[in-house]
C-alpha cells in the first residue's frame, strides 16, 4: 500500500468516524395527543415558548442496551422558549435560537407504573442552537399547526443514559415536531396561545466530544508521519 493510499484511509476515518458515532443510537421521546401544556407566542417580536407539554415515553434506537424498548415517563414534562421572532411570511413563524430546553420526570424501568428514575429528575437539559425553530401552518385548516424545532444541544441524566448503554456526559444534539391548534385565523404575523397538544417526536442523538476528536485527529496525523517516515527511510 503506497504513501498516498494510506494518508486517503487516514483522512477517511477521521471524516466518517464523527457520522458514525452520531448515528449510533438515538433516544425518542414520544408526545401523545391528546397531550397537556401550552405553547405560545406573546406578538410584538417575542419568543416562541413552550410549558407543562407531557412527554409520554422514550424509546432506544440502535442502542447498545434496550435497543427498540419503550419506557414509560412519569409526570414528565418538555418546556422551551426560543430566541426572539426573526420573520414571517403568509404561513410561517421564524425564531431564532439562544433558547433553552428542559425535559423533566420520572422513567418507570420495570412497567410497574412507579418512577424508577425518579419524578422531578431533569433527564435533559440544553440550548436551542441558531437554526432556531419555525411554526407553520398546515393547509387542511388554518387552526392547524406544526413546530418544528431546528436543533437544539443538551445533557442528559445518568441514570437515563445508562437504561440504554450510553456513557455518562456524553454531549446530545436534539431537534422535534410537535402539532397542535390554535383558534382559526391564527396566522402569522399574530400571535396565538394553544393548550390543544397533538403528537410530537423529540430525537436526539450522542455526539462526539470536540477534545476527543481532535485527539483522533492528531492520532491520525501522527501515524501519516510515522508511515511518511518509513516510508522515506
Amino acid at each position: 500500500m503506497n504513501m498516498k493510499r494510506l494518508l486517503l484511509l487516514a483522512t477517511a476515518v477521521l471524516l466518517f468516524t464523527p457520522a458514525a458515532a452520531m448515528a449510533d443510537g438515538v433516544l425518542n421521546f414520544n408526545i401523545v395527543a391528546p397531550a397537556s401544556g401550552t405553547i405560545a407566542y406573546g406578538g410584538g417580536g417575542g419568543p416562541l415558548s413552550g410549558s407543562s407539554i407531557a412527554v409520554s415515553s422514550v424509546c432506544g434506537s440502535g442502542t447498545a442496551a434496550n435497543d427498540g424498548t419503550c419506557f414509560n415517563l412519569v409526570n414528565a414534562t418538555l418546556s422551551f422558549t426560543t430566541g426572539n421572532l426573526t420573520g414571517t411570511d403568509a404561513d410561517n413563524w421564524y425564531f431564532g435560537g439562544g433558547g433553552t430546553i428542559t425535559l423533566t420526570g420520572g422513567v418507570d424501568t420495570d412497567g410497574d407504573s412507579i418512577a424508577d428514575i425518579p419524578e422531578g429528575t431533569i433527564l435533559f437539559s440544553g440550548v436551542i442552537n441558531q437554526t432556531g425553530a419555525s411554526v407553520s401552518t398546515i393547509p387542511d385548516g388554518n387552526e392547524f399547526h406544526k413546530l418544528t424545532m431546528g436543533w437544539f444541544d443538551d445533557r442528559k441524566d445518568d441514570d437515563l443514559v445508562a437504561l440504554f448503554g450510553f456513557d455518562a456526559g456524553l454531549p446530545w444534539t436534539g431537534t422535534f415536531v410537535i402539532e397542535f391548534t390554535t383558534v382559526p385565523g391564527a396566522l402569522p404575523p399574530s400571535g396565538f396561545t394553544s393548550s390543544g397538544i397533538g403528537d410530537g417526536l423529540v430525537t436526539n442523538t450522542p455526539v462526539p466530544e470536540p477534545t476527543t476528536m481532535v485527539l483522533f485527529g492528531t492520532g491520525l496525523l501522527g501515524l501519516a508521519g510515522m508511515i511518511r517516515r518509513r516510508i522515506g527511510a
